[in-house]
């Protein structure tokens, strides 16, 4: 059969439709698809964007010379409340709420300033106690005040106590648990059983103590008393949201 011969193929005008719809059809649940996808996406992404946008604003309207001084007093509270007053459970085991005012400097002031807040706390006090800080135990300090501000995004403007608990239990974990011992090992050569057997009795109730007292105590008007004082008189955004 020769080239002339050959008929031009036929097409089926049925299939060609067909083709097309189901060619837009799966355009259509492409899109569908993108778009539910971006809205998830987003739906997450919002209430973290927002409240980075909230930090970065107050942080504009807030009274540095004032959440100094505020910083100041938590530290000398921290100061007194772990060297001066200490209940002691035994003959190497005491109990103290020094990181209170640590917990509660990072929940109003956010992580910067609650680290600044657990180091001088330790730095200070170890100088007036004459002896030199432990890098290891500086770190658990500082930790005591960054986590809660960092904590901060994870919950809406509503604090629940189940979300001090949360905090207080990382940071004994990491901190106490972690750092903590690691430091006391390596610079006193204790051995981790003898750590271990006091720190297992020693951070849990320490958390359940300072759960409760950051607690009620950040629930409490000292909270609205710090927001009023240390927000600019033209300030709208109210760190005391978190506590209704």
């Amino acid at each position: 059969m020769n080239e002339g011969s050959r008929k031009a193929p036929r097409c089926n005008i049925a299939s060609a439709t067909t083709l097309k719809t189901d060619m837009n059809s799966s355009l259509w649940c492409s899109k569908l698809l993108c778009h539910k996808y971006t809205t998830r996406r987003d739906s997450y992404a919002v209430p973290w964007r927002q409240q980075m946008k909230e930090d970065l604003y107050l942080m504009k309207k807030v009274n540095n010379v004032k959440v100094l001084a505020f910083t100041g007093v938590l530290v000398a509270m921290s100061i007194i409340l772990t060297r001066v007053v200490a209940i002691p459970i035994g003959t190497s085991i005491r109990l103290t709420v020094g990181q209170t005012p640590v917990y509660l400097c990072g929940f109003w002031f956010g992580p910067l300033v609650g680290g600044i807040c657990g180091f001088l706390s330790d730095f200070l006090g170890a100088i007036l106690q004459g002896y030199a800080p432990n890098p290891m135990i500086s770190v658990t300090a500082v930790l005591a005040g960054v986590l809660p501000g960092l904590f901060r995004h994870f919950y809406a403007k509503k604090l629940e106590i189940w979300h001090v608990l949360a905090v207080i239990v990382v940071h004994g974990i990491v901190g106490s648990l972690g750092f903590t011992c690691l430091g006391l090992h390596m610079y006193y050569g204790t051995p981790w059983a003898v750590l271990y057997a006091q720190r297992l009795v020693q951070t849990p109730l320490l958390a359940t103590l300072n759960t409760v007292l950051v607690f009620f105590l950040y629930k409490s008007p000292l909270t609205a008393m710090v927001n009023k004082s240390t927000m600019l008189k033209n300030g709208s955004v109210n760190v005391s949201d978190h506590a209704k």
